[in-house]
């Protein structure tokens, strides 16, 4: 349950109807594919299969599941099937099966194999930080994260928000903290980075495992390249890798982070106590990033 990714996105306005989100959620409570649906998506458990509700709420934060599911239907399965049935066909009736009938061909082949694919799921976790007024999404896709946010935007009725944008431009300030040695405090250096070439977006230089203020590093910044991924730790709690788009990607909390969750008497309450946790430390993460990088940008 620990998020490894997360993409913030801000509410710019209190988000309503929290007091009754799990009545919210259960209009798109996820159902599965029927018989004809290539996908289907929907809130489940946060808590896994056991679990009775589809929300989980502790200390003002707010933890919510997708799941989406989509049928394995392989083109070459699919294929297959259809140039069997031409080939059937064409020697029933002694003539050529022309472009517009195989496409109507392929459709009726789709929609027989439907019921019997296999399907494969995936879940997506996300939580409300109502203190904050923010979406964390455990994602490093803005593509999914945007499913997630649409299903909660149907859910909810109206989901004002937007990504997280902060007043500096986070390539500069990853650059000055890569050349000026002058971190923030509470922050200190990984030994990974990502340069890019903002005159040729192409022309990237990948480092790990190195010491990034050496002499291989200055070079390239000196001739102009630019920090887009910086590896850092934040506390001695969590070590992590930002970008210049804002995404916090590679989550690793510490051991001693892990340690306050304690011992647990059952899965339920292990959730609950990580959980509790993790949003306590990612928010406190957060907070000195989005100071760091000069503050909240107004939308």
């Amino acid at each position: 349950m620990w998020f490894k990714n997360i993409l913030v996105y801000r509410l710019t306005s209190p988000l309503e109807g929290l007091e009754k989100l799990e009545e919210l959620l259960e209009k798109n409570a996820f159902q599965g594919c029927g018989s004809q649906d290539m996908q289907a998506q929907g809130w489940t458990s946060p808590l896994g299969r056991h679990g009775k509700m589809l929300s989980h709420t502790a200390n003002g934060f707010h933890m919510l599941c997708m799941q989406r599911q989509e049928r394995v239907l392989p083109a070459a399965v699919i294929n297959e099937a259809l140039e069997e049935k031409i080939a059937d066909l064409e020697e029933a009736q002694a003539r050529k099966v022309y472009r517009k009938e195989r496409v109507e061909m392929k459709e009726e082949v789709v929609i027989e194999m439907l019921p019997r694919a296999f399907t494969k799921s995936q879940k997506l976790f996300a939580y409300i930080d109502e203190a904050e007024g923010l979406i964390i999404v455990n994602s490093t896709s803005g593509t999914r994260a945007e499913e997630l946010l649409g299903l909660l935007r149907e859910s909810v009725g109206s989901l004002p928000l937007v990504p997280l944008m902060v007043n500096s431009l986070p390539a500069d300030v990853l650059t000055r903290w890569l050349q000026a040695e002058d971190l923030p405090e509470g922050f200190l250096l990984g030994n990974e980075c990502e340069l890019r070439d903002p005159q040729n977006p192409s022309n990237v230089v990948r480092a790990k495992e190195q010491d990034l203020y050496g002499e291989e590093i200055a070079k390239h910044l000196e001739v102009g390249k630019r920090a887009s991924k910086l590896a850092m730790v934040y506390n001695e709690a969590i070590e992590f890798t930002i970008t210049e788009d804002v995404s916090v990607q590679k989550i690793k909390f510490s051991e001693l982070v892990q340690e306050k969750t304690g011992d647990t008497s059952g899965e339920d309450d292990q959730f609950d106590s990580d959980f509790a946790v993790m949003t306590l430390e990612l928010r406190l993460l957060i907070q000195e990033l989005i100071k760091a990088l000069g503050g909240i940008a107004d939308s």
